[in-house]
């Protein structure tokens, strides 16, 4: 196949991906910076796996704390999914989130509210209220409004987040178990007892 193929940028990105979960990032990013420069070659800017690798590249950045270089990743992620999959994707609503976690990792918070807010409400109109993917963005909107002390409307948000999660995929998900915590935490704020599921 050679390196002008797909499959060759699928490889890269898959053994950037085993060291980039082992946390060495910075022998990972080469990686996924050969898997894009591929899939730019071969597929063109315009393609969901360039997208893709534009991501990885952006998150591998973001482990190692390189938030303000991952951002035009990022965006150029969510660029190619409006273009090419257009804003009813669940892709698109994942690039959302990924530049809104990027800005609030610089401190950025009330510009990425507005993007937090968008990947939201794609999720609720392309995937419904009983998907996990909308339940993760009701957590990141709760976590954004967190931060800025807006604790009464998190807390709404993270009510929902974990009645999605723990709806549909139970109480001991790791993923509805991270919800109760961050619920309890708003609820702390509060000065509000805690939530006992049963």
């Amino acid at each position: 196949m050679g390196q002008a193929h797909p499959d060759t940028a699928n490889s890269y990105n898959n053994v950037a991906s085993c060291m980039d979960a082992q946390g060495r990032h910075t022998e990972a990013e080469p990686l996924f910076r050969k898997g894009l420069e591929i899939r730019q070659r071969v597929l063109g800017e315009d393609h969901p796996s360039t997208a893709t690798s534009y991501n990885n590249v952006a998150i591998c950045m973001g482990a190692q704390g390189r938030h303000k270089e991952a951002e035009p990743l990022y965006r150029k992620g969510l660029e190619i999914h409006q273009q090419v999959l257009g804003e009813d994707h669940p892709s698109t609503a994942i690039s959302y989130n990924n530049v809104a976690s990027c800005m609030n990792a610089q401190g950025r918070h009330t510009e990425a509210e507005p993007l937090f807010r968008k990947g939201l409400e794609t999720c609720q109109r392309v995937l419904g209220e009983d998907h996990p993917l909308t339940a993760t963005s009701y957590n990141n909107v709760a976590y954004n409004l967190g931060v800025r002390g807006r604790w009464e409307e998190a807390l709404t948000f993270q009510e929902k987040a974990l009645a999605i999660s723990s709806r549909i995929l139970g109480l001991d998900h790791p993923s509805a178990e991270k919800d109760l915590r961050n619920l309890n935490h708003i609820r702390a704020q509060l000065s509000l007892p805690p939530h006992n599921p049963t």
